[in-house]
């Protein structure tokens, strides 16, 4: 297997194989960190290139298992869990961030944005977005009439403006990373 086909979690425990146990925990943190921001970069640029207006209802499972594989959530997740001082990283970041101030690019989305107040909030959300959006992928088309509408334009959307604020985020509060 080629390096770049590890997932995060086996390229972090492949990197500290090399490094000595006291320093480990921050930088498993800062490379899932930088997991969490490349995953934001690729959902930001696949839904920039996602034609949203080209499906109306009749077709919004196609378009739903064409882009829910794209999407990616692998770093989030693992953020989410707490693994190796994620959750402390986080806890530091909020505590520079009042509040996440979410500039959205559309004023229709409006679905549970106001809800995210932090940034773990914020990953929380694109997380099960994302999920869900893979889980609803494999409904075979025949048992769709079966499954609610979706309202996939608002949830790309939102995917799209939680992903644009996170990685918004992390370059501010983590500038070092990013250099």
């Amino acid at each position: 297997m080629a390096l770049f086909e590890l997932s995060p979690i086996g390229l972090i425990d492949l990197i500290f194989k090399f490094f000595p146990d006291d320093s480990q925990k921050k930088q498993k943190a800062a490379i899932l960190f930088r997991s969490l921001y490349a995953e934001c970069v690729n959902n930001i640029q696949i839904l920039n290139s996602f034609k949203k207006d080209s499906f109306s209802k009749e077709n919004t499972m196609r378009a739903v298992k064409a882009i829910a594989p794209l999407l990616k959530n692998d770093a989030g997740q693992l953020i989410l869990l707490g693994t190796d001082g994620s959750l402390e990283e986080l806890k530091l970041m909020q505590e520079q961030i009042e509040h996440l101030e979410l500039e959205l690019e559309d004023n229709n989305s409006q679905e549970e944005l106001h809800e995210a107040k932090t940034i773990r909030q914020a990953i929380s959300f694109c997380v099960n977005k994302i999920q869900f959006l893979k889980n609803y992928s494999q409904i075979d088309e025949n048992n769709a009439d079966l499954f609610t509408e979706l309202t996939l334009k608002t949830r790309l959307n939102n995917i799209y403006n939680y992903s644009k604020q996170i990685k918004n985020q992390l370059r501010i509060h983590m500038p070092a990373m990013f250099d």
